[in-house]
């Protein structure tokens, strides 16, 4: 049996609720479907490689089950946590189901661990607009959920990827007159 480590108290409210050692509602744009503190109880099998940085990654204290906030995209990732929270790495998965079977053969035990969050879409939209409100597009007004890149200037103004293209194309067009300015 592995040894995942100690756990740190970490507090969130989530609605009118404290957890203790929950995650926030959103980690890495991605909202919070449910997740799981590995202890002494859970058994890492090995069973699940995952390289980051061109290094395996291993065993981790957290995991969450999470689903992209906004863009075209809902996939459902897995997220393997420190102790923090700090997103380590992350795998897919096709549905909830499918990612707690992938997480359990890699982290026998990790199935009685489950903590569902029931954050909605519109509780997690309104966490990244509280947490990240200096983060949105200082052109158009996109959140980060909404923007695939977000670019901060010297100034601190932000330009997502958005009106990067859109200026792009616009200093690409000729002239209207012909003349060069």
């Amino acid at each position: 049996m592995s040894n995942i480590g100690d756990i740190s108290e970490v507090h969130y409210t989530l609605g009118n609720m404290s957890v203790s050692n929950a995650p926030p509602p959103v980690l890495d744009m991605a909202r919070v479907l449910a997740y799981a503190i590995l202890d002494d109880s859970v058994q890492w099998t090995g069973r699940q490689t995952i390289f980051v940085g061109g290094k395996e990654l291993g065993v981790v204290p957290r995991l969450a089950i999470c689903q992209n906030v906004g863009g075209g995209t809902k996939d459902i990732l897995v997220f393997h946590c420190s102790d923090e929270w700090e997103v380590l790495g992350v795998g897919g998965a096709e549905n909830v189901e499918s990612a707690k079977a992938s997480a359990e053969r890699a982290y026998r035990g990790v199935s009685a661990k489950w903590v569902e969050t029931n954050v909605s879409l519109d509780e997690a939209k309104a966490w990244i607009k509280e947490n990240y409100e200096d983060m949105t597009c200082s052109f158009c007004g996109r959140d980060p959920e909404d923007v695939r890149n977000l670019v901060e200037g010297r100034s601190g103004t932000h330009i997502c990827n958005h009106c990067i293209d859109k200026f792009y194309a616009l200093i690409r067009q000729p002239p209207e007159d012909g003349n060069v300015a």
